[in-house]
Formats: C-alpha cells, sequence, structure tokens
C-alpha cells in the first residue's frame, strides 16, 4: 500500500524523523490553510480552518506499511495522544 501525508508548516521543513520517501511535492490539494491553533509549546500554528483562502498543500509519500502506522507516525511527530489521533488527524 501506498499512502501520502498532505503537509504545511514545520513538518516541511523540521520533519524530525517522520518517515518519507523522497522530497515534498508542491503540487498537492488546495486547502484553507491558516496560522489559527495554539499548540501545546505556546506557538501559534498552521492548520486547516473554515473562511480562510485556499493554499496549495504539499505532500509526500510516506515509508511505513499500513494506515495505522502512518497515523501513528504522524501522531508521534505532532506530539498527539493516541486517545486523539482519531480527532486530530484525517484519513
Amino acid at each position: 500500500m501506498r499512502i501520502a501525508c498532505l503537509g504545511w508548516g514545520s513538518l516541511i521543513w523540521n520533519p524530525e524523523d517522520f518517515p518519507v520517501t523522497g522530497g515534498w511535492k508542491n503540487d498537492g490539494p488546495v486547502l484553507p490553510i491558516e496560522f489559527a491553533r495554539e499548540s501545546g509549546r505556546k506557538r501559534i500554528t498552521l492548520v486547516i480552518a473554515d473562511g480562510v483562502e485556499p493554499v496549495t498543500t504539499l505532500w509526500t509519500l510516506m515509508k511505513v506499511a499500513n494506515l495505522q502506522a502512518a497515523k501513528e507516525a504522524l501522531a508521534s511527530r505532532e506530539r498527539i495522544n493516541e486517545a486523539h489521533i482519531q480527532h486530530s488527524i484525517g484519513w
């Protein structure tokens, strides 16, 4: 199974150990992305938000075996508690 991840913000320029293959492509879907959330580290972060101008997102293929592994990898990178994956990560 091939799984792609959409990305913006620090996931692109600071992926840490996020398992991707190749680089980020700049022809992803257009989504309404805006600085609209305060992170746990007190930073304002980019998120999908209603009522803002859509922008082109980036995407890359992930080095994971299945969808569950992809969700867990993104949750780990974004420091999302396992109990919140279903509400915080779309697929």
